[in-house]
């Protein structure tokens, strides 16, 4: 197997798309995505057994997770999601065949096993959809599985913002909402981006969502602007 997975490389590697015909480049493309996701599980699956027998990679790498992480260039956070994922769905038969198949990606396997008894309805849409769709359905069945005040009480408690500058001097933050703040701040910054993307199709201006939407938080936040009565009440006993 070893020397299929050098094979494979090799001709993977010398592969020139432009010399594929045109009509060839799509099915190939969509083999080589799953012959990808084959490998990623099946590489998983291996790192997992090797940790088992008592592999930690080389001197240097203080886990096997920093090894893995260094020869795939990501980080041992990943790869530790990843190994436990793949321990986690070993007690799911279908997942697992479906992981090991290429069929489903272990992204999507990880928020399958997040909802026991939805399995089959989730392995089903993730055969057909991207990774979106499956944490959006497994979003859902895991708020409709939690008692309507226990599930408010917890996103009460999920609330966060953070604030810190980047390496540029920018400022950049993150944070949570419970839906009935949520919901209407983020319908009003989604209005304000509507009006702005508008203003830049008139002036011909070539500006990106991500741009736009930066200044329809700002436009949105901004005590006089008339838009922020919902956050305009904080501004007045805060010194900005």
């Amino acid at each position: 197997m070893v020397a299929l997975v050098e094979e494979l490389c090799a001709v993977v590697a010398a592969f020139d798309p432009a010399l594929v015909p045109g009509e060839a480049c799509a099915p190939l493309a969509e083999g080589l995505a799953r012959a990808a996701t084959v490998c990623e599980a099946a590489s998983v699956r291996a790192l997992a057994r090797a940790i088992e027998c008592g592999a930690r990679g080389e001197e240097g790498d203080a886990t096997a997770p920093e090894w893995m992480a260094r020869v795939r260039g990501t980080t041992a956070g990943a790869v530790r999601r990843q190994l436990e994922t793949a321990a986690e769905i070993e007690g799911h038969p279908d997942v697992h065949d479906a992981v090991a198949a290429g069929a489903v990606s272990l992204a999507q396997a990880a928020e399958i096993a997040s909802v026991p008894g939805h399995e089959a309805e989730l392995l089903a849409l993730a055969r057909t959809s991207g990774l979106r769709a499956v944490r959006d359905r497994a979003r859902t069945r895991r708020c409709e599985d939690i008692p309507p005040e226990e599930l408010h009480a917890k996103q009460r408690a999920a609330r966060e913002f953070r604030h810190w500058r980047d390496e540029l001097g920018m400022v950049r933050f993150r944070g949570a909402l419970p839906p009935e703040t949520g919901i209407v701040f983020v319908n009003r910054v989604d209005c304000e981006y509507d009006r702005q993307w508008r203003a830049a199709r008139r002036e011909q201006r070539n500006e990106s969502r991500e741009r736009l939407m930066a200044d329809a938080f700002v436009e949105v936040t901004r005590p006089d602007s008339g838009k922020g009565d919902a956050v305009r009440s904080t501004w007045s006993s805060c010194a900005i």
